[in-house]
Formats: structure tokens, C-alpha cells, sequence
């Protein structure tokens, strides 16, 4: 977990163009990102904060949108790509050419898939609890906050119709949906989640906690009644021989 918390501080707390999203919720979000800061990585759970007075408990997933069948169709098709282009000799001349990543991407998929990964990993807070505490990181006079990081890793991220002129298309953010909410609100062990997706050219993270609920249902989305927009994207890879890169000693070889 320890690569994968760097890999997500990079990707998503790095870069001031990403926003987030907390209903108000802030001055609790700046005490998540504060114990955040000091996060250890664990095997189980992921990641905990440990202060005087309190114990951070995160756990991270991903999901996405495509049809599941012995795991994502996206990564498995990505997988693919990535092992056929490492396969590659070097070429004469160079060499492109492009991957449909067709994942059947669908509102259902991403609402089996995102309930599915929640359960599993809610499902293991209390285990995760007894672990920290048979190590004497969670004591009788520590508060304990459980958290989860939650990652929509759908490329392009996820849309639907909403009929509104001017603002004909919208994104869809887990927070803002009504299973979604119907979860969080029915997980008395879990205190909040950060979800991220990517959104019109950014990545876009969206805080909450009990306390938010109220003001994510004011704008939530049936699930059950949006048109959902199934984009497919395009992977573009290209070979080329060594005497056509610039800097051929800055490349590094996957074993």
C-alpha cells in the first residue's frame, strides 16, 4: 500500500486544477487531510493515522463502470495491451496503432460494481479495528475514525442525459447517487469517503460524511431513471526503433 498511497497523493492532491467537493463539510475534511498527511501504510487496512488522541482507519477500492465478468473488462483489455506491447521487438520503422477498450460500460455496471467493492470492504472495518488494537494502535482512549478512498477508474469517467438546455450533459458522481447514499447511510461503522473519478479533462474528488447526506440527496440522481452516455475509448500505442527516440537512456524496460 505504501507505492499506492504515493500513487495517490500524486495523482490526485498534487495538482491544484483538481477539485474538492465537501458540502460544507470542510473544516472536517481539513482534519481527515491533516491525519492524511501522516498516514502509515498497512497490509490490513490499507493505510491508518496514529495521534495522541485518535486513530485514522483507510481503506481504498476501485470500480468501474464496465461489465464485470472474472474482473474489469477495461483492465482486463488494458492488461492485454500492455503485455502484446511489451511483446513487441524493436521495430524497423515506427509503428502505431489503436485499441478500442469496449468494456460495455453501463449505469447497472457501475452500480453493481460500486455496491459490490463497498460491502467487501465494509465488511472488514470491524476485523481491521481488533488488528489495530491487538497492536495497541486503537487503545480505550483513542477515537477511532474509519475512512475509505474510493477510486471510479471508468477512463473518460462516467455521463448522463439530463435534458437541461444549456447543460444537456452531466457528470455522474458516486456521492450524488441514490444507492450510493443509501449505503453510506446504512453503514453506521463507516465516519466518510473521498471518491474520486475523472471529469471533463480533471480529476474531481467528492468529500462525505453523515453530516452531508442531507445536502447529496437534494441533488441526487435516480439511478434507475437516467439516460447513461456509454463512451468507448481509445488506447494509442506506438513503437518505434531506438534510433528514433531522443533520449533512448531515459527508457525504462518493463521485466
Amino acid at each position: 500500500m505504501k507505492n499506492e498511497l504515493r500513487r495517490i497523493a500524486s495523482k490526485y492532491f498534487s495538482n491544484e486544477i483538481n477539485d474538492v467537493h465537501h458540502f460544507g463539510e470542510e473544516k472536517f475534511l481539513l482534519h481527515i487531510m491533516n491525519l492524511l498527511s501522516n498516514a502509515e501504510a498497512h497490509e490490513r487496512p490499507d493505510a491508518y493515522s496514529n495521534t495522541d488522541n485518535e486513530v485514522l482507519i483507510l481503506e481504498h477500492f476501485e470500480f468501474d463502470s464496465s461489465e464485470q465478468r472474472k474482473g474489469s473488462q477495461q483492465q482486463y483489455i488494458e492488461a492485454e495491451c500492455d503485455r502484446k506491447l511489451y511483446e513487441i521487438k524493436e521495430p524497423k520503422n515506427i509503428t502505431t496503432w489503436q485499441t478500442p477498450i469496449e468494456g460495455n460500460y453501463s449505469i447497472a455496471n457501475y452500480k453493481k460494481n460500486a455496491t459490490k467493492q463497498f460491502l467487501k470492504h465494509y465488511n472488514k472495518i470491524n476485523n481491521y479495528k481488533q488488528i489495530l488494537s491487538a497492536k495497541g494502535i486503537i487503545t480505550e482512549n483513542k477515537k477511532v475514525i474509519t475512512m475509505f478512498f474510493i477510486e471510479d477508474t471508468t477512463e473518460l469517467g462516467n455521463y448522463y442525459r439530463t435534458g437541461i438546455r444549456g447543460r444537456p450533459v452531466a457528470s455522474i458522481f458516486l456521492p450524488s447517487c441514490d444507492f450510493f447514499l443509501d449505503l453510506f447511510e446504512n453503514s453506521p461503522d463507516l465516519d466518510c469517503a473521498i471518491c474520486a473519478c475523472y471529469s471533463e479533462n480533471k480529476y474531481i474528488l467528492n468529500f462525505i460524511n453523515h453530516a452531508s447526506v442531507n445536502r447529496y440527496r437534494k441533488e441526487q440522481i435516480i439511478t434507475e431513471q437516467i439516460e447513461y452516455i456509454s463512451l468507448i475509448p481509445q488506447r494509442i500505442d506506438y513503437v518505434a526503433p531506438l534510433k528514433d527516440i531522443e533520449h533512448p537512456e531515459e527508457i525504462s524496460y518493463k521485466e
